[in-house]
Formats: structure tokens, sequence, C-alpha cells
């Protein structure tokens, strides 16, 4: 018995140390910044722009690309960057019954794809630090591709 208590303090005491550093260690530290979900695309950064669209001839489907005009494509960069932040739903996937998508090319390498699925629309960034998909809730992009689905199908 006397063995026994002679090791179980020392071993609670490093039990208890170890379970602090775990807890401490997952709280963020000050000045660390977790990656921002949205990040706004600057004009100057914009390599290239480009739109497609799903649409449907009986009893297919076609992927057709879409010219954009500048005016265009700073409108729906300019939607892009006004989203505010509490309009905006982290997902891990998006929904593949897409009928509608457009895709910045950024010159450092990142890609921010905008998508419609005739009810939401996903935003999936990709860049250095990695991916974030996410769904935005804001009427004005909404329309700019209900629009041009519907210019498109006459």
């Amino acid at each position: 018995m006397t063995i026994k208590n002679k090791y179980s303090i020392p071993l609670i005491i490093i039990a208890l140390l170890g379970i602090s550093i775990i807890i401490i260690n997952n709280f963020d530290k000050p000045g660390e910044e977790s990656v921002p979900l949205h990040k706004v695309i600057a004009s100057e950064d914009v390599e290239k722009v480009r739109m497609g669209v799903m649409v449907y001839h009986e009893p297919r489907i076609e992927a057709v690309d879409i010219d954009l005009t500048d005016q265009e494509i700073n409108e729906i960069r300019s939607f892009y960057n006004s989203v505010p932040a509490d309009r905006m739903k982290e997902v891990q996937e998006v929904n593949p019954a897409l009928v509608a998508g457009i895709v910045f090319n950024l010159k450092s390498n990142a890609e921010v794809r905008i998508q419609y699925d005739k009810k939401d629309v996903y935003v999936t960034r990709t860049d250095k630090t990695g991916q974030e998909k996410y769904i935005v809730e804001f009427p004005e992009l909404k329309s700019f591709f209900e629009n041009k689905l519907e210019s498109i199908s006459g």
C-alpha cells in the first residue's frame, strides 16, 4: 500500500499538468488570427474571369461558357466584396446540382468560385492557406445569376 501512495500523487500531478497544457494550447493565443472566411477581391488582383452555365436541351445538359463584360465583372466583384460577415455560413460541401458559376483567377495563384444552384450562392475560395467553402445570403448575387440565366434561356 505504501508504494502505491508514493507514486499516485506524482502521477496525479503529471496528469493534471498534461491536461492543463492541452487546454491552454487549444485556446487562441492573443495576436493570432484565424483565416478569414471571406476575402475582398481587388480589381488589380484579378487575372482572369470565366462564367459557365448549365443549359438544358432535352434530354441532355450542356455546359456553356458565357462572356462577361468588364461592367458585369466589376458588378459581380463589387457584390461579392459587399457581402457582410453575418450573411455568410460555412459549409463542408457545395451542392453538386449547380446551374451557373463564375471563377475569379487571381494573380496570387488564388481562385474564388461563386456558384449558384437556383437556391443558394456558394463561394469556394482556394489560396495558399487552404480552401474555404461557404454560402452567402446576398440578394444582389442571386439576382445577377437569375438575370444571366434568364437572358440565356430567352
